[in-house]
């Protein structure tokens, strides 16, 4: 089986009712500016594995600097397989 690992910007209402609540997506960071109350009010960026191929339109394949970040989230929660 291929697989890529990819990233993906989603909201924060996305991450918290969703993405947050299963450990294979990994936060990778957060896009935007600090809004007038002091919020963040952009993108957030996911990291995980996908076994489709082509990579899905809405996500991007991982670079060397974000694999770094998501196999040190598996190997801390155990999780498999590892970039």
């Amino acid at each position: 089986m291929k697989y890529n690992w990819i990233t993906k910007n989603i909201t924060k209402k996305e991450w918290d009712e969703a993405y947050s609540k299963n450990s294979s997506y990994v936060l990778l960071g957060r896009t935007g500016n600090v809004g007038e109350t002091g919020r963040i009010r952009g993108r957030i960026k996911i990291g995980f594995m996908s076994a489709r191929d082509p990579v899905p339109e809405d996500c991007q394949l991982a670079t060397k600097e974000e694999l770094e970040k998501i196999k040190v989230w598996y190997e801390n929660n155990n999780i498999y397989p590892r970039p």
